[in-house]
């Protein structure tokens, strides 16, 4: 505030004393000093926020509260939204009759039966080598070459074999180098009986495509001589119908449909059997139906202290709520019950799809729409303290920052309370 003046510096004065002078007076109301806050000062005291049995902070607790409860209400309500990325009515359970077949993959929402039978199991490929005596050495000796051919790709492995090595050696030098290629097979060296020894060659995925050769180079002889040529197990896919329609898979991964498959270990028929996941429904319907009961108890406990405002998102909420009864969900002695009726439809897919459903995703969304509103509003817009009394106080030249918690006006704000308006024109 910039003074022009002396008339201004004698009214600005003449305020000035006027507050230090009623300031020090008893009085447990802190803008008792400003005859317009004074009870005494004839004054209607309902014209403003003051009273001597009026907390401000209790009427914020309650409309944060309330507003608390709308925010649960608001998650609770997310599982069901047709929108949502976990819909509860989306979900499914997936089930097999036998033990041998479990679901890898289930991304359906749509229930269903099949009927799976498998003849052939998916397989890689194995090449068994001879047992040959550790300590002797059976390999011709000097630099050798051999190649691996597998996706295509053909890998030449080279190795020197010494006067002074023995089969143990020879085998260990062999797998070393295989794997040391980092390609799709693994080598291992197996000891058999009575100090002999041999080495496997294995896949390392199942399916035809995962087939392998090895082969001299040459004037070598390690392949022949170590019989690691030799295939004891091709690679092969699994072969299955579902539901009649004959299949086959590079993995014992079976794809029932795009959103379904299931892994076996063993030949066979089984059944395959996608149904709503009634458990989860039931149970995030129940959660649902208390945190309601709970928005509209909080509601109850803190109406006195809310605006209108509020009353319309309640009404709009009870009025939806009449299509509950059809599903069994009833409305009594003030709070919504989950009945017998309710628990019988969510016993199979049908009744979930049919009838639960429609009904839960259009109260929901009523629902939804007016707890998001009561969410996301301020709290003081909940109050009659906001919806109708803070304009008083803008009447003074102050602003909602102005007002605390705790019923009071932040010290460093009277100033501007008491002459923040008045002298507007001269700053």
């Amino acid at each position: 505030m910039r003074i022009n003046n002396y008339s201004d510096f004698s009214l600005y004065s003449t305020l000035f004393n006027s507050l230090n002078k009623t300031s020090s007076t008893s009085s447990s109301n802190p803008l008792s000093f400003y005859p317009l806050f004074n009870q005494n000062s004839g004054v209607s005291k309902d014209y403003f926020f003051y009273d001597k049995n009026f907390n401000p902070s209790d009427v914020l607790k309650s409309a944060s509260d309330f507003q608390d409860s709308a925010n649960k209400l608001l998650e609770s309500s997310e599982s069901f939204l047709f929108y949502s990325k976990e819909n509860v009515f989306e979900e499914t359970v997936v089930e097999t009759s036998v033990n041998w077949a479990n679901v890898s993959k289930n991304k359906s929402n749509t229930p269903g039966a099949f009927n799976v039978e498998v003849s052939q199991l998916a397989s890689s490929q194995v090449n068994e080598g001879k047992f040959l005596s550790k300590s002797d050495l059976d390999f011709e000796t000097g630099y050798q070459s051999f190649n691996l051919s597998t996706g295509g790709k053909n890998i030449e492995i080279s190795m020197n074999v010494s006067v002074l090595d023995t089969n143990e050696d020879v085998f260990n030098r062999i797998a070393n180098e295989i794997n040391r290629k980092s390609i799709d097979v693994t080598a291992n060296v197996l000891n058999g009986k009575n100090g002999e020894i041999s080495i496997e060659v294995v896949s390392n995925e199942t399916g035809k495509d995962a087939a392998f050769s090895i082969s001299d180079i040459g004037s070598g002889s390690i392949v022949e001589k170590s019989g690691i040529g030799n295939v004891s197990r091709e690679a092969g896919n699994s072969i299955y119908n579902v539901s009649g329609v004959s299949r086959e898979s590079s993995s014992n991964e079976l794809i029932i449909n795009n959103d379904l498959s299931v892994n076996v270990n063993d030949v066979g028929k089984f059944d395959v059997s996608v149904s709503r996941d009634s458990r989860t429904v039931v149970s995030n319907i129940e959660s649902f139906i208390s945190d309601l009961n709970s928005f509209l108890k909080s509601f109850d406990k803190n109406s006195s202290s809310l605006s209108g405002l509020t009353d319309s998102f309640v009404s709009n909420i009870m009025q939806s709520s009449n299509v509950l009864n059809a599903i069994g969900i009833e409305f009594k002695d003030g709070n919504f019950n989950v009945t017998d009726k309710f628990y019988e439809l969510a016993r199979d897919s049908d009744g979930i799809d049919s009838k639960i459903k429609p009904v839960l995703e259009s109260f929901v969304q009523d629902v939804s729409i007016n707890a998001a509103s009561v969410s996301q509003v301020s709290v003081l817009s909940l109050t009659d303290l906001g919806a109708n009394s803070m304009t008083n106080y803008n009447f003074l030249g102050t602003q909602q920052s102005s007002f605390n918690l705790m019923g009071l006006m932040n010290q460093s704000s009277y100033m501007d309370i008491l002459f923040g308006s008045l002298f507007n024109n001269y700053a």
